[in-house]
């Protein structure tokens, strides 16, 4: 899957023979885990302001950075937000790995393949 992930330009994720991802690499991952924003905030009470935005399912403090889940169509406004409301600085935003993705994609939850 590393490989796949560096060289592949469409996945198609197969399980208990149907397709359940087919698309760019970067779009599978997204779809399947969301994106993680992560940035400096100059105030960390702020979570509670990023949690409640549209998309945004997890926020936390780490390490002195703040770490956003949020889904891949919200993550572009809720950086935006971010930057413009918060002032946000060193901004990243990051897909999950491909792997995790495949697992998301073709295992149900109980653990059984789809």
């Amino acid at each position: 899957l590393e490989e796949a992930d560096s060289f592949a330009h469409r996945i198609v994720l197969i399980a208990g023979g149907h397709i359940v991802a087919d698309g760019p690499t970067e779009q599978i991952r997204a779809h399947a885990m969301g994106r993680t924003i992560t940035a400096e905030l100059d105030d960390p009470a702020s979570l509670e302001q990023l949690i409640a935005l549209t998309g945004v399912s997890d926020a936390s403090l780490e390490d002195g950075r703040v770490q956003v889940s949020v889904s891949m169509e919200h993550s572009d406004t809720v950086a935006l937000t971010m930057l413009q409301q918060m002032g946000a600085r060193q901004l990243e935003i990051i897909s999950g790995s491909l792997e995790t993705a495949f697992v998301t994609l073709t295992t149900e939850p109980s653990g059984e393949n789809r």
